[in-house]
């Protein structure tokens, strides 16, 4: 993975503070997909874009197996 570091990186305010981390998080990848947002014990790394994806990837199978509007579900890793 490359991570282009040339997209400025948006500074948070009060309204974003206020809001959701799912809402944060979404404005991250609108606006620095390809920076750095993860890296893991064994030194993978992982851009907005890449994490994005991966998050989008487990709702999709969360409501493959519990139907839309199943309720509120938590995952921990």
């Amino acid at each position: 993975m490359t991570t282009d570091t040339t997209q400025p990186v948006p500074a948070w305010d009060a309204p974003d503070l206020a809001g959701s981390e799912i809402g944060r998080f979404t404005r991250m990848v609108a606006a620095a997909p390809g920076h750095l947002a993860l890296v893991d014990i064994d030194g993978a790394r992982l851009d907005y874009r890449q994490v994005d994806a991966a998050m989008r990837s487990v709702a999709a199978d969360i409501v493959d197996r519990l139907g839309q509007g199943a309720g509120h579900v938590a995952l921990y890793a």
